[in-house]
């Protein structure tokens, strides 16, 4: 079991318990629009603002619960990556400009993320945080690792045959689109996601003393769940697989940084895959 303080803070519970509501909000509101909503265009503006909206909430309240865990937690010891974080609320800040109601709400909470550590930093003395070489060897090598070894074998028979050349100059996407998709899965999945499931989820449960095999599993499942809707049952079964990867190395490392940077190379590299037409 995780070496984790049995002290209980009770706002900190309470975030919790928010995180994991507004989680599943998002993604009943997700199934909801799914399946009522014909006209896809609708459905991907409605998507896409309640999504910038619902994590601009999840990443204050994620920042509130980080800055109250930072120095009574073993699990991490105190090490939480505010750059990247920061990074990301910047992206979805500009991202979130336009005069829709639930894009300037979700401006406003951005720019109160920003503030909330900002004066924390402050008042902790601000520290520009360590980014080594191994971080981001680690955090690109094991997903793609993952998806040339792993999954494009069992998925793509005739991958070897595949002219990348071809492919890429004929699918008539710009390099500002492949930028936009980066940054997009940095912020909107990779930092969200990685705070509340490799961060917050590992550190509740090894609060209650859950043996580390479950605390993989339970991480995976829940990380599997929140993407109902968005993927079918081979992808949710993928996410599954992959988020144990990612939960032992974050385990093992103690640190969220090559997390963070393992789900953006995962999910930009599938999705770029997916827009060549090479997986099947």
């Amino acid at each position: 079991s995780l070496p984790l303080s049995k002290e209980s803070i009770s706002t900190k519970n309470i975030t919790t318990v928010i995180l994991i509501l507004l989680l599943t909000i998002r993604i009943v509101f997700y199934i909801i629009m799914h399946i009522f909503i014909n006209n896809g265009q609708l459905e991907t503006e409605l998507s896409h603002e309640l999504s910038r909206f619902f994590t601009s909430i999840m990443l204050l309240l994620g920042s509130y619960y980080v800055l109250h865990s930072k120095n009574n937690e073993p699990l991490f010891k105190g090490r939480y990556p505010f750059g990247f974080q920061v990074v990301a609320i910047l992206i979805l800040f500009f991202d979130s400009l336009s005069l829709s109601l639930f894009n300037i709400l979700a401006a406003l909470l951005l720019l109160g993320n920003l503030l909330l550590i900002g004066i924390h930093l402050i008042k902790k003395g601000i520290k520009i945080e360590k980014y080594s070489f191994w971080d981001f060897f680690v955090g690109t090598v094991i997903p793609l690792v993952y998806i040339f070894v792993f999954l494009i074998p069992m998925t793509t028979p005739d991958f070897s045959e595949f002219n990348w050349n071809e492919r890429l100059f004929s699918s008539g996407l710009p390099v500002s689109y492949w930028i936009r998709l980066f940054l997009y899965y940095f912020a909107y999945a990779a930092v969200l996601e990685e705070m509340i499931f490799r961060y917050v989820l590992l550190i509740e449960l090894g609060k209650k003393n859950v043996d580390l095999r479950w605390v993989v599993v339970i991480q995976s499942v829940l990380f599997a769940c929140a993407h109902i809707g968005k993927i079918g049952i081979v992808g949710l079964i993928n996410a599954s697989v992959f988020s144990i990867v990612i939960g032992i190395m974050t385990l093992i490392g103690k640190k969220l940084k090559p997390a963070i940077i393992s789900h953006t190379v995962y999910d930009f590299v599938l999705s770029m895959l997916n827009a060549l037409a090479v997986l099947q």
